[in-house]
């Protein structure tokens, strides 16, 4: 087991039986972290909408297991952590944040049990 203790956002640690942990609140999955997973293997990571003016928010986390060529998702709990600078794109910042706040309890995933890797379209959060 390698463990790397440094922004993830910035390394290749090349293939991996998993990826546990992000420590820290995404908006997304990182797209080389979803490339790195060998078949069969996961990744836990927060998928968070950071509070307003702070460095932490709040949201869910999230299991995802590559199958073949690809990725299924599941929510495993709910979280409040600190933010990834590293890995948050601004422009999802406002409706994931609108969406956890208006009650969404769940992600939506289609068709049911999958995930896709690329980025989804504004009314994905509404």
């Amino acid at each position: 087991m390698t463990v790397h203790n440094r922004d993830g956002a910035a390394i290749d640690p090349g293939e991996c039986d998993a990826i546990m942990l992000i420590n820290a609140g995404v908006t997304h999955p990182h797209r080389p972290w979803l490339d790195r997973l060998a078949d069969g293997s996961r990744l836990v990571l927060p998928i968070t909408a950071a509070a307003p003016g702070a460095s932490f928010g709040s949201g869910v986390a999230a299991k995802i297991v590559r199958r073949h060529s690809g990725l299924s998702a599941q929510v495993v709990g709910y979280v409040v952590i600190y933010s990834c600078t590293g890995v948050r794109d601004p422009e999802l910042a406002a409706p994931l944040g609108k969406a956890w706040h208006q009650g969404a309890a769940q992600i939506e995933v289609r068709p049911p049990g999958s995930a896709r890797a690329g980025r989804h379209m504004p009314s994905a959060f509404k």
